[in-house]
């Protein structure tokens, strides 16, 4: 198993194998061809599964893939604190080393926002925002969602967690219709599924659990029963590895 296996770009493999990847974990085997396909996603992963890489990764390869001539933004990846926005950030900076692609972050109200603004006049092919900024800035007009083409909600539990169920529902109705939703959370209660349910389309559900250093990765196919959806899951592998 490795990342060319993946049909990932000679320029996202040449940088996670410099920053000393030498594999793909499970989360990543199983996410990053759907999300290559255009597929939504609602994953169910551990932290320190290699999470942030199983998203991010192929949303780089399929910006690479089209260069549109708006000056938009094109991703977004919402999650809840500043710092998991520095960390995004920074393992996105990692694997797009190579490739003409720019990023942006947005977490609070810092001496930079003249050229923050300045950024979000051009194209933005990735922003990185928590919810309470990034509406900040739309209600004052400086950020148009309409063209968005690829959002994710990552850590999507704590977002409920921290109160943000409203925001991210304002920001959903700012988005294009269009866009492919990848929905990421380290644990899976009821009312994330709940929550999740009517922002995908048709998504591939990935649940990666641990116990005691194994990991085992499922598929999971849904069936109506009692008025909600419950997952009914077959596992297709089990590994271990130290996390």
């Amino acid at each position: 198993m490795s990342f060319k296996s993946l049909n990932l770009i000679n320029p996202i493999i040449r940088a996670v194998t410099e920053a000393g990847y030498s594999k793909p974990t499970e989360i990543q085997y199983a996410a990053i061809p759907h999300i290559l396909m255009g597929k939504d996603i609602i994953g169910f992963s551990p932290e320190g599964s290699g999470k942030t890489a199983a998203f991010a990764m192929p949303i780089l390869q399929l910006l690479k893939k089209n260069t549109p001539q708006h000056n938009e933004i094109r991703t977004l990846i919402l999650t809840p604190t500043r710092e998991l926005v520095v960390q995004i950030e920074e393992n996105i900076k990692v694997y797009s080393k190579y490739l003409p692609l720019s990023q942006l972050s947005l977490f609070d109200e810092s001496s930079s926002q003249g050229s923050q603004f300045a950024d979000l006049r051009k194209r933005v092919d990735v922003l990185i925002a928590t919810p309470g900024r990034l509406l900040q800035l739309t209600n004052q007009r400086h950020i148009d969602l309409s063209k968005l083409e690829i959002l994710v909600l990552d850590d999507a539990d704590k977002l409920l967690e921290m109160g943000f169920a409203e925001d991210v529902k304002k920001i959903m109705k700012m988005v294009s219709p269009k866009r492919q939703t990848l929905f990421f959370s380290t644990t899976m209660p009821v009312d994330i599924r709940k929550f999740a349910e009517p922002l995908l389309n048709n998504p591939v559900e990935i649940i990666s659990s641990t116990e005691t250093n194994q990991q085992s990765v499922y598929f999971a196919k849904k069936k109506e029963t009692a008025g909600f959806k419950i997952p009914v899951t077959k596992p297709i592998k089990t590994f271990q590895y130290t996390i």
